[in-house]
């Protein structure tokens, strides 16, 4: 999965069709959640990453549900500062690294 925008979704179907796969891993390619400031404050990125975490369907349907699937990834452009950039000027580089 990438591109993860919980306020642009308007059903569950995503989220069924991930859990109907029976996957064994979930892996967030990228842009995993988007915060206001492009990720350049760590409260401000945690409060993507756990407004993403609590989406009714993701918290539903989605790898955090129960079964659990387990869940990992990378990080994108827009993961690392302004999209399309190259992560150069991204503020919070080791304290998110740490989380």
């Amino acid at each position: 999965g990438s591109c993860f925008q919980p306020e642009e979704q308007i059903s569950s179907v995503l989220w069924e069709d991930v859990r109907n796969f029976d996957a064994d891993l979930f892996i967030w390619l990228g842009d995993n959640a988007y915060s206001s400031d492009r990720g350049m404050d760590m409260s401000s990125k945690r409060r993507a990453y756990n407004e993403a975490r609590t989406d009714p369907y993701y918290a539903t349907y989605g790898p955090i549900a129960d079964p659990r699937v387990p869940v990992t990834g990378t990080w994108d452009d827009n993961d690392f500062g302004a999209g399309s950039g190259q992560g150069n000027d991204y503020g919070c580089l080791k304290s998110s690294q740490d989380e």
